[in-house]
C-alpha cells in the first residue's frame, strides 16, 4: 500500500505535457532522381497493351481498363526469390516479408510513412517468395506520383529500425509459442516432413530458427534483391 502511493504521488508531483503528434512535411524523395528516357515502344493487339523499353533497361508493360476509375494496380515480379539464398541464411530469409516493412523507407520510420500518406490512397509492398520476388502497388490516378516515390525507395532507401525489430522477435516468438499448443500445426508439421522429408528450405518455421535470424542479413538478402530494377518487369493495370 504504501509502494503504491508513493509512486502516486510521485506521478502527481511530475510536469506532464500533452502528447504532440509530430507529422514532418519533408518530401519523401530529399533529392529526386535524374530522369531516363523511353527508348521504345511496342503495341500489343492481341491483350491490348503497350509495352515501354526505358533507357536503364527496365520493361513496363501497360494495360488500360475501365473496371473501376478509381484505381490503378502495379504488378513488379522479377526470378530468384529466397532460392538463392544460402542454407544457413534461411532462417533470415523467411522472415523476410514480415521485417522489412517494419524500418520504413528513407527518412521516414513506418510511423511517420502512414502519417505522411494520411489523405492518400496509395500502397506499396514488398514480396519474397521461393522462386521469385515481387512488389505490388495500389493506388487511384491521382497519387501515382506517390506510388512511384515509393516504388524508387523501396529500391534505393530501405530504412532499418532496431526498436521495431526488438518488437517483432517479442511477437514471433509469442506467436511461436502459441502455435506449438495448436494440434493442427503438429498435424501440419507431420504432413511437411512426409512430403519434403528435411528439405531445411519446406520446414516449418520454430523458435530455433528465430534464434538463427540477423537483422543484417535480412537487410542484406533484401537489397541484394532490389539491387537492379531493370530485373523486374512491371505491369500498370488500371485507370
Amino acid at each position: 500500500k504504501e509502494r503504491i502511493l508513493e509512486i502516486m504521488n510521485q506521478v502527481e508531483g511530475e510536469s506532464l505535457t500533452p502528447y504532440e503528434d509530430r507529422v514532418s512535411n519533408e518530401p519523401l524523395i530529399a533529392k529526386m532522381p535524374k530522369p531516363g528516357k523511353i527508348t521504345g515502344i511496342e503495341e500489343n493487339p492481341v491483350f491490348g497493351t503497350k509495352i515501354l523499353t526505358l533507357s536503364n533497361g527496365v520493361r513496363v508493360v501497360l494495360k488500360e481498363t475501365d473496371f473501376k476509375q478509381d484505381q490503378l494496380l502495379l504488378s513488379a515480379f522479377a526470378f530468384g526469390g529466397s532460392s538463392l539464398v544460402p542454407e544457413k541464411d534461411i532462417p533470415s530469409a523467411t522472415v523476410l516479408n514480415e521485417v522489412i516493412p517494419l524500418g520504413g523507407l528513407g527518412n521516414f520510420s513506418s510511423i511517420d510513412l502512414k502519417k505522411a500518406l494520411a489523405g492518400k490512397k496509395v500502397s506499396v509492398s514488398f514480396r519474397q517468395n521461393l522462386y521469385n520476388q515481387s512488389i505490388i502497388g495500389d493506388c487511384s490516378p491521382q497519387d501515382v506520383e506517390t506510388m512511384m516515390q515509393l516504388l524508387y525507395l523501396m529500391f534505393t532507401s530501405p530504412r532499418a529500425d532496431q526498436d521495431a525489430y526488438a518488437s517483432f522477435l517479442e511477437r514471433k516468438k509469442a506467436q511461436l509459442e502459441n502455435r506449438t499448443n495448436n494440434p493442427m500445426s503438429s498435424f501440419n508439421d507431420s504432413i511437411s516432413k512426409a512430403v519434403y522429408e528435411d528439405n531445411p528450405r519446406m520446414k516449418q518455421f520454430t523458435e530455433e530458427d528465430l534464434k538463427k535470424v540477423n537483422y543484417n542479413t535480412v537487410l542484406n538478402i533484401y537489397k541484394n534483391r532490389v539491387a537492379n530494377a531493370a530485373e523486374y518487369t512491371y505491369v500498370f493495370t488500371g485507370n
